[in-house]
């Protein structure tokens, strides 16, 4: 994994811990619809403050425990690496979809889709 800053790192937990609880959810029968107000509600956040939590809005060290509390992690849980546990469909798809290309490319195909994925690399570090 690559070096990742604080912020950073608290959210991609935050996100392992939003999809295991959509999964959870959807394992019970519950209809996708309103998961993300849900998950908020759990963490006792505003529909409005999560979806700005991911759009990069920084999570500060009191809502980091707040979160910790109510999914009943540890304190300090948010910025720890973790192993991702969590399987997201849609990054397997990609992952599939990747590894069929490389395995049907050339060594020029092959360097074509190195460059694609440094370059979308790059952009996401600018973003960040």
């Amino acid at each position: 994994m690559p070096p990742q800053t604080h912020h950073q790192l608290r959210l991609r937990n935050l996100l392992t811990l939003h999809q295991a609880f959509v999964a959870h959810m959807v394992s019970q029968g519950v209809a996708p619809s309103g998961l993300e107000r849900a998950f908020a509600a759990s963490i006792e956040i505003s529909a409005s403050l999560w979806s700005q939590i991911k759009g990069g809005r920084t999570v500060g060290d009191a809502l980091a425990k707040q979160i910790e509390h109510k999914t009943g992690k540890a304190v300090g849980w948010l910025d720890q690496i973790h192993e991702e546990t969590v399987s997201d469909p849609m990054e397997e798809k990609f992952i599939e979809a990747c590894r069929k290309a490389w395995r049907a490319s050339d060594k020029q195909g092959r360097m074509a889709l190195k460059k694609a994925i440094a370059t979308a690399n790059k952009a996401a570090a600018i973003t960040q």
